[in-house]
């Protein structure tokens, strides 16, 4: 892969290309090949989730310890997320995923021993999830800010709406194969596929030469710490932005959480089950991506958000009292729509706003603000 910014600078891109539609970013092939990489990551992520989960429940876990599996890979980015904006503003952002991503690639394979040993235990597995969440802590607002500097400033806000389809594909294929792979081959497998999904990634920044992260002045940690709260306090429409987000993702975060209890205990699903019900949200919120940037041209941002979340809300409800799998899936999978609506849309606009020079700070307080309100 070469240089991000001689294939993709604004200036180079013709006017016609840069108001492409939902797919224009992946015609820039360094965000295509990261976005591949990314795609396959998720896959693997959410796979290890499936796992973990289903280990804790084979191991009569409560409901809590089941749940924590969402916090210990949510609340690291609460603890770290602004640490992990200045040092994605102050390193080199390619060479920052590189050691973050090699890092995963051992955590994922201590987990595959401990777990074919029998030497994995409930807290155990916690933990080792936790130090996972830490790695993404670092990793997250780094990648995000380096797909926003390797597109047009046109394609930014469909660059957002990509990733977040990235995961959602991979929500609605990881979880399905993963409980198909727990039932024949256990736990410790997905955990492998998991660790190769890291691997993947780290060859793929490996194998991207010539990235020229843009210019910027030197600052002590601390000093760039400060400037980037002092920046998200002071923008307005960014505070708007992140409270948003919060007030929908707290309460929206219990239906993930308590998912597996509904499919075993409500539905009397296996870990297959599962899986298809957490494929329903991901093909919900592959549909809802590909239509969000029309719905949000045609009324607007705040109107979206608004809309997306009723939907969701109405979704939790439906999920809540429905008591056959079928009819779960299919409202399973108009929430996933809403969910990918508020999130997309936020983030869209958020990158779009967060000027260059402390955009990954101020991602790195988006992800405080998404992921600290999972954990919540």
């Amino acid at each position: 892969m070469r240089s991000s910014r001689s294939a993709s600078d604004p200036a180079t891109v013709p006017a016609a290309r840069a108001r492409g539609g939902a797919l224009a970013p992946l015609t820039v092939p360094t965000f295509r090949a990261l976005w591949i990489a990314a795609l396959i990551s998720n896959i693997g992520s959410w796979m290890q989730t499936v796992g973990a989960q289903w280990f804790l429940v084979e191991q009569h876990g409560s409901p809590l310890l089941i749940a924590l599996v969402q916090t210990a890979s949510a609340a690291p980015v609460l603890l770290l997320g602004i640490p992990a904006g200045v040092i994605g503003e102050l390193l080199n952002r390619r060479t920052l995923l590189i050691w973050v991503q090699a890092t995963q690639v051992v955590i994922g394979g201590v987990l595959v021993v401990l777990t074919m040993t029998g030497e994995m235990s409930p807290y155990l597995l916690l933990a080792l999830t936790l130090v996972l969440g830490a790695a993404s802590a670092v990793q997250l607002p780094a990648y995000g800010a380096i797909s926003a500097e390797i597109v047009p400033t046109p394609f930014i806000p469909n660059a957002a709406s990509l990733s977040s389809i990235s995961v959602n594909v991979a929500r609605a294929i990881g979880p399905a194969i993963a409980g198909a792979l727990v039932s024949l081959l256990g736990v410790a497998f997905v955990f492998a596929l998991n660790a190769a999904s890291f691997a993947v990634f780290l060859v793929v920044l490996l194998a991207w030469r010539g990235y020229r992260p843009l210019p910027h002045g030197f600052e002590p940690f601390l000093d760039a710490t400060r400037a980037g709260v002092r920046y998200v306090r002071n923008a307005g429409i960014i505070r708007a932005l992140y409270l948003r987000l919060g007030l929908f993702i707290v309460p929206a975060s219990a239906l993930y959480a308590l998912l597996p209890l509904l499919a075993t205990e409500r539905l009397g699903l296996d870990a297959t089950g599962y899986g298809v019900l957490l494929a329903g949200v991901g093909a919900g919120s592959i549909v809802g991506a590909f239509t969000m940037p029309r719905l949000r041209d045609a009324i607007g941002v705040n109107r979206t958000v608004l809309l997306c979340a009723v939907v969701f809300g109405a979704s939790m409800v439906g999920t809540a009292l429905s008591p056959w799998a079928a009819v779960s899936v299919i409202i399973l999978a108009v929430g996933g729509a809403g969910w990918i609506g508020v999130i997309a849309t936020l983030n869209g606009a958020v990158q779009s706003f967060l000027p260059s020079w402390v955009r990954t700070r101020g991602l790195s307080i988006y992800q405080m603000v998404l992921f600290g309100s999972t954990a919540a």
